[in-house]
């Protein structure tokens, strides 16, 4: 009760309400008149002194727990189905408590504004107080991360070793991938970029040990700790670099106000130009990476960006194909080095990092055929459907390192347990077939129902949960053989007419929705 009691006491409502009441009292000396530099009073510093630690310390074990649960939910299927988890079983058990953690991991608070006032409280020039902030910001996410991971490891093994090297390396991909994801694509956590790389990371570490058949505890531990090395570096690089405290950084200033200018002269010229052809006033995005800026990149400088789109897309799926392809290659060396691979994993993402800037890929692969979608849905039909027909194209490229890496897991699943050739034929068709009907029910259903939002971009909430769902149910088909040829028929058969009746409605409604001119 009196742990409770504290954590009440010390919430940012009660010190709003305390700093309520210090300002109405500012004039009397005793309750600190006098203030600093940095506008606190001396009570408020006190009450900043002891709440704000305290708060860090909830967030903390709020954060823990909350993933706790999660973590426990996920991993209890492999618990019951399989006391002792063989290294056919592994993978699929990763995945599917991955997703499931993955798809909660938006839903917890995170520490960057207790830390920031803590910072405030100590004085630290604004510079340095961003960087303190995210660093410290990344670490406790990390030690977050692998105490979750630790929670599933005591559930789903047995052994101490092994259970601390899948919370080691479950944790570090978990990093990786999202700052790879982060620094390379430029997207926020929300997106699918680190759903994607993360997927890869897991499957092509995995496979490595299928591969070279050695027990968890062997190179485990060590390329883990390679790769969460790794990750807390691209991590801190990323919240430093592209943080939503950005505006301190004195470095960016200078080039984001140019990029917002740019973005500023096109947003007016693509109104004037809206209203000059009599159509409605589109909505428009007035943040970074909106209709006009990828509009600025895009049809500007056309033939130019497209051929740097098209070389960014054969470096990155040669990049996931060679970290698919490397355990084969590393199969018959020491256990030594897996040092080595844990390392060439991550070698791709950095080329890619350096040798493509940020800004080209925020867009590239940030709507980047908005401004198209915006002229065809008001002047051209033919136009709106070759830019879907573009943009089916420009979807299944950016989910095919995830389906690689489905491919990579699910066929090395097959090999270990020796299973027929339809056992391959599911592992190579059915991810197939469920990314391109839930690509098409993103085009079919999505852009015509609700195709934009107020800021001007595209809903995709449902498709990435419906994908991720379909994803960790292909692995749960697969580790669950006794019943896995019916769930396996029923599959695609729902799939398909849910597919089928949602662009049946969307192609009815549709044409009631928006009108489509056609010039001429």
């Amino acid at each position: 009760m009196m742990f409770r009691l504290l954590v009440f006491l010390y919430r940012r409502r009660v010190l709003e309400r305390v700093n309520t009441i210090l300002y109405k009292l500012r004039d009397l000396p005793l309750l600190g008149s006098k203030k600093n530099r940095y506008g606190y009073g001396d009570i408020k510093r006190v009450l900043l002194f002891l709440g704000v630690p305290f708060e860090i310390l909830w967030a903390f074990i709020r954060r823990i727990f909350a993933w706790g649960w999660v973590t426990i939910f996920a991993a209890l299927p492999a618990y019951f189905l399989k006391r002792q988890i063989t290294p056919a079983f592994l993978l699929p058990a990763v995945v599917w408590l991955y997703l499931v953690v993955r798809f909660f991991r938006s839903r917890f608070i995170g520490m960057g504004d207790e830390l920031y006032a803590l910072s405030n409280y100590f004085r630290i020039s604004p510079k340095r107080r961003m960087r303190s902030v995210y660093i410290a910001e990344t670490i406790l996410l990390f030690c977050g991360d692998a105490v979750v991971a630790t929670i599933a490891g005591k559930i789903a093994f047995n052994d101490g070793p092994s259970g601390a090297a899948f919370a080691l390396m479950l944790a570090a991909a978990m990093q990786t991938g999202e700052a790879c994801s982060l620094l390379v694509f430029g997207k926020k956590p929300r997106s699918m970029a680190p759903v994607l790389l993360e997927l890869s990371l897991l499957a092509g570490i995995l496979w490595t040990h299928y591969a070279v058949g050695l027990t968890l505890p062997a190179g485990f531990f060590k390329t883990g700790a390679v790769v969460a090395a790794i990750a807390l570096a691209l991590s801190t690089a990323y919240l430093l670099k592209f943080s939503r405290y950005s505006k301190y950084l004195p470095w960016l200033d200078k080039d984001w106000q140019e990029v917002f200018d740019a973005e500023n002269i096109e947003r007016a010229a693509f109104r004037e130009s809206a209203r000059a052809d009599d159509v409605r006033d589109v909505p428009v995005s007035g943040a970074f990476g909106g209709a006009e800026l990828n509009r600025l990149f895009f049809l500007r400088h056309g033939k130019k960006r497209r051929k740097r789109v098209r070389a960014a897309l054969v470096f990155l799926l040669a990049a996931t194909l060679f970290v698919h392809a490397a355990p084969a290659i590393f199969s018959r060396f020491p256990v030594g080095y897996e040092l080595l691979y844990g390392a060439i994993c991550l070698v791709p993402f950095f080329g890619a990092m350096f040798f493509f800037d940020e800004d080209f890929l925020r867009a590239c692969f940030s709507g980047c055929d908005l401004p198209l979608l915006y002229y065809g849905m008001y002047k051209e039909g033919d136009l709106l459907r070759a830019v879907f027909r573009g943009r089916e194209r420009s979807l299944l490229l950016e989910n095919l390192p995830v389906l690689i890496a489905l491919w990579a897991g699910l066929c090395s699943i097959a090999v270990r347990w020796r299973l027929s050739i339809d056992a391959y034929l599911f592992a190579l068709v059915v991810p197939a077939l469920v990314l391109l009907f839930f690509v098409r029910h993103l085009l079919f259903s999505y852009l015509y129902f609700q195709p934009f939002t107020e800021s001007g971009k595209t809903r995709r909430t449902s498709y990435r949960v419906l994908f991720n769902f379909t994803i960790a149910l292909s692995y749960a088909i697969f580790a669950i053989r006794p019943k896995g040829p019916v769930l396996v028929g029923a599959l695609p058969v729902l799939t398909l007419l849910y597919v089928l009746v949602t662009g049946y409605l969307a192609k009815k409604r549709g044409k009631t929705r928006f009108v489509i001119r056609r010039d001429g």
